[in-house]
């Protein structure tokens, strides 16, 4: 068996090295269980709760454009009686907001 296929094995905890690279071992049932519950906590990030002084606030620009996402959504629906895509809702998003920058810019000239 070649080095990456072991060390794939491994990864998918399927294997477990014997000798670090060099000789390995196919794990139980029991010890592939434990391999994956331990590999699950080790990639599982902390929640937000329990990060002390962490407090999440999102940016004001974001919450804007989410909740004009969300209109938008609201006012196609209401027309087409379907779900449109994230892509064309933002893509309506900035044919309105590019709109309103050339109108801003139009009435500066004039």
């Amino acid at each position: 068996m070649k080095y990456r296929d072991a060390a794939a094995g491994v990864d998918n905890c399927a294997l477990a090295w014997v000798v670090e690279g060099e000789t390995f071992r196919t794990l139980t049932p029991d010890e592939a269980v434990a391999a994956r519950n331990e590999r699950a906590r080790k990639m599982a990030r902390l929640a937000a709760a329990e990060i002390p002084g962490v407090v999440f606030r999102p940016p004001e620009m974001a919450t804007e454009q989410f909740r004009r996402e969300v209109e938008l959504a609201a006012e196609a629906r209401r027309y087409t009686g379907e779900r449109p895509t994230m892509w064309a809702l933002r893509r309506a998003a900035v044919r309105e907001a590019l709109a309103a920058a050339f109108a801003e810019r139009a009435a500066q000239i004039a």
